[in-house]
């Protein structure tokens, strides 16, 4: 058919009028989604009214149509009014059937009963209780499990012990390495500025080398292996646990703390003191790097002067703090994914949890260190 020959689509158009108790809906046009006309003004109703609608002048119509006569179907119903779609094609009077059949669900948030202070804080102080017992129980759980394990009573699969020591240590040189070096470098070079009003910028080399030794090096470490390690805990038991894979271990005799967490604490817990050191070797190296570019400290005077405040005692306080930096990750990531729900939505909460608790928990250890250190003239 020629262009000349084609039938001009009438835009659809609908009219709303009330007379004598009876609201009549005229629909006209063709009826297409995006070309709907605006959902006009409805007439105020009373109860007892009658809603009619004429569609006799529609040309064509889709899912569009439906959906206009339901929106005015649904603010006549609000009043009362009686709707008669006896009128309307077969097709259209079983689509307002059905979606009228059931009410609206609410599920506004302003229909929920508010709570007092009172009742938030009872209920956040209960939920302190019960997370703090189900942590002492986790613990105590780990304890026995561990003690089972010296006694060879619990089956210890070195098969997947070696890949947990491949994930929580080779897997993590690159990225600790990366974070490391930059850290000293950060740290040699704020140093430097400082330094350089006094004169004393082979001082750098002792700051960077008991920055690195004693806290950076561990601090940092924990923090990634919080973020990377202790994540794929939680979102690892966590998957487990939403699949019934926990249950189905239980079910068949096998202890789970023995069997998915235990493996877990110790990979970290060996790795993390030499990752530690690792960091705290490249990090000096970083600072060693701003110092000879930047201040022209030669790299046989960096080492000497750092030599000489960098000891055994120093190496010891970084490696036991990523020990038991190293015990919470793990322990904390565990039992996020113990503590997960059933549902992907929990096992990402717990894989949150695990990341926010970790750091936490190591903020708090390296603040109580640092105090007791401090006590101790260490």
């Amino acid at each position: 058919m020629s262009a000349a020959g084609k039938t001009a689509a009438s835009p659809a158009t609908a009219d709303v009028s009330c007379d004598s108790g009876t609201c009549r809906v005229v629909c006209a046009g063709d009826w297409k989604l995006g070309e709907t006309p605006d959902v006009p003004q409805f007439p105020h109703t009373s109860h007892g009214n009658k809603i009619t609608y004429d569609v006799s002048r529609v040309t064509s119509w889709d899912s569009s149509l439906a959906v206009f006569l339901l929106t005015l179907a649904g603010e006549a119903r609000d009043t009362g009014a009686i709707i008669d779609t006896d009128a309307l094609p077969k097709d259209l009077q079983h689509l307002l059937a059905l979606a009228l059949a059931v009410p609206e669900k609410e599920t506004g948030r302003d229909d929920l009963p508010k709570k007092s202070f009172v009742t938030r804080t009872g209920e956040s102080v209960l939920d302190f209780l019960d997370t703090t017992k189900a942590a002492i129980t986790f613990f105590g759980q780990l304890m026995i499990s561990s003690v089972c394990l010296f006694r060879g009573r619990i089956p210890f699969r070195m098969r997947e012990f070696y890949l947990l020591i491949q994930e929580t240590g080779v897997g993590a040189l690159t990225i600790v390495g990366l974070v490391a070096t930059l850290t000293g470098l950060i740290l040699a070079f704020v140093g430097s500025v400082q330094l350089k009003q006094f004169g004393a910028e082979v001082y750098v080399a002792d700051l960077v080398g008991i920055s690195m030794a004693r806290e950076m090096g561990s601090l940092m470490t924990a923090i990634i292996m919080a973020g990377r390690s202790g994540a794929a805990f939680a979102a690892h038991i966590g998957s487990m646990k939403a699949n019934e894979e926990i249950d189905a271990l239980t079910t068949l005799g096998i202890e789970p703390h023995g069997h998915l967490v235990l493996p877990r604490v110790i990979a970290l817990t060996l790795m993390m003191p030499l990752l530690s050191l690792y960091a705290t070797f490249l990090g000096i190296i970083g600072g060693g790097v701003i110092s000879n570019a930047t201040l022209g400290i030669s790299w046989s005077q960096y080492i000497v002067e750092m030599q000489t405040v960098v000891n055994i005692t120093e190496i010891s306080i970084g490696v036991g703090k990523a020990f038991v930096f190293a015990v919470l990750v793990a322990v904390s990531g565990c039992f996020s994914g113990m503590r997960s729900g059933t549902d992907a939505a929990a096992v990402g909460r717990a894989t949150t949890d695990a990341v926010v608790n970790s750091i936490v928990l190591i903020v708090v250890a390296d603040s109580i260190f640092a105090v007791v250190f401090s006590i101790l003239g260490i």
